[in-house]
């Protein structure tokens, strides 16, 4: 039911667009082509029918070009106008449209050249006041990847308001409803900041007339647009159900943590990027391994692949022949779903660093089979599985309002968004946990908290800020009843917490069959801690920015790793400015265990959240874990607001700087100043009410 309703909203958004829109022909539609060096059926360019957006570039719907000599040639019998132009082809190249009278005499039309962070088959168009004028077009490859192929072409005389293409019939119903180049990036970024200042809009209405004692006010339509603006909000996390614009899988980010679970007993944390390296030099990439770097996650350095390509049995040995078979299958397939530039730069990343605990499912789904377009896509699924079931326990513990005000948060902020791990593998499984954990506080389901809050800790960690007031709490209750957690409920927790902790721990040597995993594990995350990234955020981070040391101005290109030196003065600066740093986060610890001990235990594990970027330094993405102070209006109407403020503010700064290392420092000196506000409030003894009328008796 949910589903179907999400269907409607979303063909209630984007009707109004479809009503104007312009349907103009397509002028190459099966006209006479002609092809030089290339593979694949030619027609297949002309005939109005595009390929899988971020498809393989070498699929079943692309012609390939062997190299930059080849070039496809279609013919319209007679001189024709052009103003505009479409075109899918593999999106790490660039492409020329070539236009002739004669067939001799060639001019160029435009140059195609690749889409910034996308992968695959991806369409672009080009719009022209004046025309061209040609009989014939030629379409070929200047540069790239030497990998190029082309799957569509579109020519128009006129051009169109709208462009509209026609989808392949193995498109989904859903694809199907939504014009395929109506919904952009762009577009999406602009309705998720709409969405958040149209709930923000009801969320003052609201507020303001619930002081004002006359909350019955259009109370009907503000709460059907308020439910509105907050589904819609969910669906937009998804892009629209757009995703990543080039396909729901974010293969990049799933080959680390599909490949680093399914063969963690060989890989450990350090060998996925000497392995995968390997595996190119067996399968004959080895002309390209002269001058190839890679990060060696043992020294987290960025070096040449030499020693690789003289002693490759630092990987095999590692493995027995049959399981580096199915290693090399694996890794080929991802290989595959990827240009040859790409698959290099991926392994510059960091590498795999799930916890041994995440492992244990990992693992288990990993292992169901070889890696196949089928079995990644439904591992990819659980995800949005998780947090729709998530969202749904949000509403039984915390009611529809509070709900919506996490989903606008969680939908319309800028550092979590879908981009960076959506449509990966077990890579939201920490929120929902974390969320239901919350969620099973509230509803005094203490043993189900406890062991949902301990889970999510072990997962990634850092959701153990959920538990540190609920830690000092009990402590102090303790020492005050001089009695051992004198609360029935506080007991409960603790037995779930302790009990699941116990069996989590002990069933995560089982995957890497290692007694040492969790030394290796420690050891890998210290140096991930050690390492500072451009997309980080946190009050470290914030503590150790110097506006005259940004990382475009420190950048050095000639350096294997060009951010080195600006990593080195990141690490300089803080421990100049460390005791400032320290200060400022037991000024936070004491106010947040002041306020978790005048308010019910679930308040104090949400208000745990704001110690994540207190505390911790992390990736950008991470910060979805705010949306659980959305929970806290049915308490506090202003956090709710300030949420969303924040949110609307995450994009504006975002856009404003652009460089990653400069945005998330001021989003993160942002977030630092809501966070603090949020437990002086509810740390106060009596705090200034803007409470929900939804509000449930504690």
């Amino acid at each position: 039911m949910q589903g179907l309703i999400t269907k409607i909203f979303i063909l209630l958004f984007f009707l109004p667009l479809s009503l104007f829109a312009e349907e103009v022909p397509n002028l190459a539609y099966n006209k006479t082509i002609r092809s030089f060096e290339t593979s694949g059926d030619i027609n297949r360019v002309v005939d109005s029918s595009l390929a899988e957006t971020g498809g393989r570039w070498n699929g079943d719907y692309s012609v390939v070009l062997h190299s930059i000599n080849s070039s496809i040639t279609i013919d319209f019998g007679e001189v024709q106008n052009f103003r505009a132009f479409l075109i899918q082809a593999d999106n790490n190249d660039v492409y020329l449209v070539e236009g002739s009278s004669d067939g001799v005499n060639w001019h160029l039309f435009h140059r195609f050249l690749p889409l910034e962070g996308m992968q695959g088959l991806q369409i672009q168009h080009a719009e022209y006041q004046d025309p061209y004028s040609a009989r014939y077009i030629r379409l070929r490859a200047s540069h790239g990847d030497q990998a190029y192929s082309i799957s569509e072409f579109q020519a128009f005389e006129i051009k169109p308001t709208e462009w509209f293409e026609h989808l392949d019939s193995n498109q989904t119903t859903l694809k199907r409803l939504l014009p395929t180049a109506m919904l952009t990036q762009e577009r999406a970024d602009l309705i998720k900041q709409g969405l958040c200042v149209l709930g923000l809009i009801v969320l003052v209405w609201t507020a303001l007339l619930r002081i004002l004692g006359r909350d019955e006010i259009h109370r009907k339509a503000r709460n059907i647009v308020f439910i509105l603006a907050g589904i819609l909000a969910g669906v937009f996390w998804f892009n629209g159900f757009r995703f990543h614009f080039s396909g729901y899988v974010h293969h990049w980010d799933f080959y680390h943590y599909y490949i680093g679970a399914k063969y963690a007993p060989e890989l450990g944390y350090n060998l996925i990027y000497d392995c995968g390296v390997v595996v190119d030099l067996e399968d004959g990439f080895s002309k390209a391994a002269e001058g190839r770097k890679y990060r060696n996650l043992r020294t987290n350095s960025i070096e040449l692949i030499d020693h690789l390509t003289k002693n490759p049995r630092v990987c095999t040995d590692h493995f027995s022949k049959e399981r580096w078979q199915e290693f090399k299958h694996d890794v080929v397939y991802f290989r595959d779903k990827m240009s040859r530039d790409r698959w290099q730069r991926l392994h510059l990343d960091h590498g795999f660093n799930g916890t041994p605990v995440w492992t244990i499912l990992g693992y288990i789904l990993s292992s169901t089979g070889p890696a196949s377009d089928n079995q990644i896509l439904w591992l990819a699924v659980i995800d949005s599985v998780l947090v729709s079931v998530m969202w749904l326990f949000v509403l039984w513990a915390f009611g529809w309002e509070a709900m919506c005000v996490g989903l606008l948060y969680w939908g319309t902020n800028y550092p979590a968004r879908f981009w960076w791990t959506g449509g990966s593998f077990l890579r939201q499984d920490w929120l929902f946990w974390s969320v239901i954990g919350v969620c099973f506080l509230k509803k005094n389901f203490h043993t189900l908290a406890g062991f949902s809050l301990v889970y999510a800790t072990l997962l990634r960690i850092f959701p153990g800020a959920l538990l540190v007031p609920l830690f000092f709490k009990y402590l102090i209750d303790t020492i005050k009843q001089k009695s051992i957690l004198p609360n029935p409920g506080q007991r409960r927790f603790a037995i779930g917490a302790i009990g699941g902790g116990v069996i989590l721990v002990a069933l995560s040597f089982l995957p890497s069959q290692d007694k040492d995993v969790w030394k290796g594990f420690i050891y890998n995350s210290k140096k991930h801690l050690e390492t500072p990234l451009t997309n980080n955020m946190g009050l470290k981070t914030v503590t150790k920015f110097q506006f005259d040391h940004r990382a475009r101005f420190a950048a050095d290109d000639v350096q294997s790793d060009p951010f080195y030196d600006w990593k080195r003065e990141q690490l300089e600066t803080f421990q100049e400015r460390k005791l400032i740093y320290f200060a400022i986060v037991l000024a936070f610890l004491f106010l947040l265990i002041k306020a978790s001990c005048k308010n019910p235990d679930w308040v104090g594990a949400a208000l745990g959240a704001g110690l994540v970027p207190i505390a911790t330094e992390l990736t950008c993405y991470y910060y979805s874990i705010l949306a659980i102070l959305g929970f806290l209006w049915i308490k506090q109407m202003r956090v709710g607001i300030i949420l969303l403020v924040f949110s609307w503010l995450s994009y504006f700064i975002a856009e404003f700087w652009e460089p990653y290392d400069e945005h998330f420092v001021y989003i993160s000196a942002v977030c630092v100043v809501m966070v603090f506000y949020f437990v002086y409030l509810f740390s106060q003894s009596k705090a200034p009410s803007l409470s929900s009328s939804n509000e449930m008796t504690e």
